[in-house]
């Protein structure tokens, strides 16, 4: 993983000053510094991060619309972005991907994952062909790296909205920045 693109958050004064004064800002701070944020009637932020149960985030009820995939990878759930930007009014969205991810191991025992779903009903046959088409795209060796190639994408596409990459150490519990 990229580590030296990671910026630490110990401090307000940490956040980079593009992200001052937005909500990115303000989970930041909420999470990693412990601010104590105002109750919200509506979401200021859509949060994208993975499905692993180890992500543990410190926000407030109501603050943001959270969209859970394997990796983070929005490949298959983009639908979801833009339903929260078109109709819940998001400007701005916090990819997290994290460290230790599994999917960045995904391929390195396919008999596992074939096993595993033939246990929930699938034939051999069938879990084989869906993971040997699926896997392919949706593995990725580095989660900091995904993260910055999907922002920048993103970007493009919806030129008004605020992209923040950021990491989540399983470790620490902390959110890094990810400075591009």
């Amino acid at each position: 993983m990229s580590s030296d693109k990671l910026k630490t958050v110990t401090k307000e004064d940490d956040i980079s000053p593009e992200l001052q004064g937005t909500p990115i800002a303000s989970l930041l701070s909420s999470h990693n510094l412990g601010v104590v944020m105002r109750e919200y009637e509506r979401p200021e932020l859509l949060i994208c991060t993975c499905m692993d149960y180890r992500i543990k985030l410190n926000i407030p009820a109501r603050y943001t619309f959270i969209i859970r995939t394997p990796g983070a990878n929005l490949l298959d759930s983009e639908f979801g972005l833009a339903t929260a930007v078109a109709l819940g009014g998001i400007r701005a969205v916090a990819i997290i991907g994290h460290t230790d991810c599994a999917m960045t191991k995904i391929t390195d025992d396919p008999d596992k994952f074939v096993e595993g779903l033939s246990q929930s009903g699938w034939s051999r046959q069938s879990a084989k062909e869906y993971f040997e088409s699926q896997a392919p795209t949706h593995s990725f060796t580095d989660p900091v790296q995904l993260i910055i190639n999907q922002c920048q994408l993103l970007r493009r596409r919806y030129t008004e909205i605020l992209f923040a990459p950021l990491i989540y150490d399983v470790e620490d519990g902390k959110l890094y920045q990810v400075m591009e």
